[in-house]
């Protein structure tokens, strides 16, 4: 008798459970995905960005829309997609600085870029290079901070060095 039930109740969510898949696969994306780029259009991040949507859109076979929201070091596009619904359909573009450095400079944020930010993957990296004028006499950091030093105060630090420390990173 118990045999018979198990084999009703299959038979029965068989068909059921095959038009399951169908029910719930309306398909990622069915309207318009919007890409905020952190930075203006023209530079670097805005050019990759922009190639990254078109693929998308290609390979979605759905509408990528670009949007440029500048200033404050990225945090003003960051925060947009950190306020956006988080149903996929906003993506930001990022940087490291409002993601990696920015919330070691600032004690507030108005988002948490680990708790309101999931990353997907990386799409670009390049590197950073120090220069200094040739008639500055340091050939590395090294010795590039000992000449800082030893000028006592005449040398103009970036804002962003000096926001960090609220003094000389080099004293």
């Amino acid at each position: 008798m118990r045999n018979i039930r198990m084999w009703i109740a299959l038979l029965v969510m068989f068909p059921l459970a095959g038009a399951a898949p169908a029910a719930f696969s309306q398909g990622y994306p069915n309207k318009p995905v919007r890409v905020v780029v952190q930075y203006p259009p023209g530079g670097t991040p805005d050019i990759y960005g922009r190639i990254m949507s078109a693929e998308l859109g290609k390979l979605w076979n759905q509408s990528v829309v670009v949007e440029n929201r500048t200033g404050a070091s990225g945090t003003i596009g960051t925060e947009l997609v950190a306020r956006a619904a988080p149903d996929g359909y906003t993506l930001l573009f990022a940087s490291d600085a409002p993601i990696t450095i920015v919330p070691n400079l600032m004690s507030k944020l108005p988002y948490d870029p680990i708790k309101d930010l999931a990353p997907i993957s990386n799409v670009a990296q390049g590197g950073f290079v120090l220069m200094v004028h040739p008639s500055v006499p340091a050939a590395n950091l090294k010795e590039l901070i000992a000449w800082i030093r030893a000028q006592k105060g005449k040398v103009a630090l970036p804002p962003l060095a000096m926001a960090a420390s609220n003094s000389s990173p080099w004293s």
